[in-house]
């Protein structure tokens, strides 16, 4: 189930409830609020792997920018190679 399905679920739930409470005849509202207290957990658990997540992925892009600290810089240089490819292709 998505997020939105959960969320659209938990509003319907919502309604549903205020339905019971609202009508003539004086039903249990417990499955109501046993369900909405299952859906909320569900949201707060889906909250926090997001949040952990989203540390892990911080964590990860530090990691790599400090190993790209210490790579040796390029040498965008790349005169040679092409000085070397025409040579090669001028005495085919």
């Amino acid at each position: 189930m998505s997020d939105d399905d959960l969320t659209s679920l938990s509003r319907r739930l919502h309604e549903d409830r205020e339905k019971v409470i609202d009508s003539s005849a004086r039903f249990d509202t417990r499955p109501w609020d046993e369900e909405l207290a299952y859906v909320k957990r569900e949201q707060q658990i889906r909250k926090i792997r997001h949040e952990e997540h989203e540390k892990w992925l911080r964590k990860l892009d530090a990691e790599q920018a400090r190993q790209e600290i210490n790579l040796p810089s390029a040498d965008l240089d790349n005169s040679a190679f092409v000085a070397a490819s025409y040579l090669k292709e001028r005495l085919s």
